[in-house]
């Protein structure tokens, strides 16, 4: 995580992001918070030579998510162990015109975000 200015803390993660059809494909995740917007996170998922996609979440979503299933409709964050890989967080979202997709990254990415942001 690096400060950006005084108002604002970003951090950058590699993840996974899983479509609609199946496909996985690494991606970087951003997370975005602003000290004047202390509820909420922006999240950018960047898939290199594919654009990004972009939501605000909610920030104690995101840090609920680190231990239990959290979240209700379009969007929902939970824990997830897969074999061979470390921890993880999976972010379940519907994009604007509700296909669902998911990414995923490491539950110590979030969880260093969610301590440095409370």
């Amino acid at each position: 995580m690096s400060p950006d200015c005084d108002s604002q803390l970003e951090g950058i993660a590699q993840g996974f992001v899983t479509l609609c059809g199946g496909e996985r494909e690494r991606c970087d995740i951003l997370l975005r918070y602003f000290t004047d917007a202390p509820l909420i996170v922006g999240l950018i998922v960047s898939r290199p030579g594919r654009g990004s996609a972009r939501w605000v979440v909610s920030r104690d979503l995101l840090s609920a998510g680190l231990t239990g299933t959290a979240g209700v409709g379009d969007v929902t964050v939970e824990p997830v162990a897969e074999p061979s890989e470390s921890l993880g967080v999976l972010l379940r979202v519907r994009d604007e015109r509700a296909r669902p997709a998911s990414t995923s990254t490491t539950r110590g990415c979030c969880s260093t975000w969610s301590a440095a942001t409370s």
